[in-house]
């Protein structure tokens, strides 16, 4: 079940809402032009899964994502700790950063913490299994995997240009709350 917690950007502390029906969270992030929902794997996947398995569990919501754009590539990332991908979602993505192009995440294992900076809020989604979010192009946010040993996703990409982080230079991303474990 998805958890967004809403905060005034001035206040980190504490959430002026926090959301956990799929339902609620969908329209919240709808009026901010992200689309999210839920898609589940057509058959059983585990850790021992292949890349091609995981691939043919998730091909409808992957056919969708390609559908939203022209050039589209697929790629399977898996986050070991300790030995994250050079194309993970680490590092630099915990500072507030945008693209030029949309971004395309769909969650296949593990945990990801999408932090969105919008005027002078921050959206923060708990991001599992099954959660499938498109962020549009130029908005600020910042994501995080923690330590976790298993996080699978499936990114859905564009033009390298497009790829091409944009740093804000805005500390914002370092007084909310992290991803634990």
């Amino acid at each position: 079940m998805p958890c967004l917690s809403v905060f005034a950007a001035a206040h980190p502390q504490h959430p002026l809402k926090v959301l956990g029906w799929p339902e609620h969270v969908s329209s919240t992030l709808a009026e901010l032009g992200l689309h999210y929902v839920q898609c589940f794997p057509a058959q059983p996947l585990n850790r021992a899964s292949s890349d091609a398995e995981v691939l043919q569990a998730y091909a409808a919501p992957v056919a969708q994502l390609l559908a939203m754009g022209n050039g589209m590539t697929v790629q399977l990332v898996r986050i070991s700790h300790g030995q994250p991908p050079a194309d993970a979602p680490h590092g630099h993505c915990l500072e507030e950063h945008s693209h030029r192009a949309d971004e395309r995440h769909l969650m296949v294992a593990g945990q990801m913490l999408l932090s969105l900076h919008v005027d002078d809020s921050v959206y923060q989604l708990l991001c599992e299994k099954g959660d499938l979010i498109v962020i549009p192009a130029g908005m600020r946010h910042w994501l995080d995997v923690g330590t976790q040993d298993n996080c699978v996703m499936i990114r859905v990409t564009g033009s390298k240009q497009g790829e091409e982080i944009g740093l804000s230079g805005n500390p914002i991303a370092t007084g909310f709350p992290r991803l634990e474990g």
